[in-house]
């Protein structure tokens, strides 16, 4: 959004020594804390819960006061021509049938009835 030129000077200054690339907050963000690229690192919380629970002697979650005002959205996005428009179908409606109870359980915020399965408006 704030052009190539300006994303490079960014990434240029804000992450020197990373030989990797950015972008992916699940792999890239303990990627940099592992190899020793980064101090710290901020992303959800859902996925530092998980890091924490699996590399317990590597990661800490540390939670910022406040942060519940910035909510993620997480969606589910269809295909408008599925190669397998049946195995589509299946995944998603075992999808919405598990993720309301399994969300929770890995620390992502429960969602109501309305929310729950809501069109998500992209403008």
């Amino acid at each position: 959004m704030i052009g190539q030129a300006a994303t490079d000077a960014f990434f240029a200054k804000e992450v020197e020594h990373f030989p990797g690339r950015l972008g992916i907050t699940h792999r890239d963000v303990p990627e940099m804390i592992a190899r020793g690229y980064a101090d710290v690192g901020l992303t959800q919380y859902h996925l530092i819960s998980y890091w924490v629970r699996t590399f317990p002697n590597h990661f800490e979650l540390v939670p910022i006061a406040g942060a519940e005002r910035f909510p993620v959205k997480i969606a589910f996005g269809r295909v408008v021509r599925p190669l397998r428009p049946e195995a589509a179908k299946a995944f998603e409606e075992f999808f919405f049938s598990r993720a309301r109870d399994v969300y929770p359980h890995y620390d992502f915020a429960r969602m109501s009835d309305d929310e729950y399965g809501a069109p998500l408006a992209l403008a």
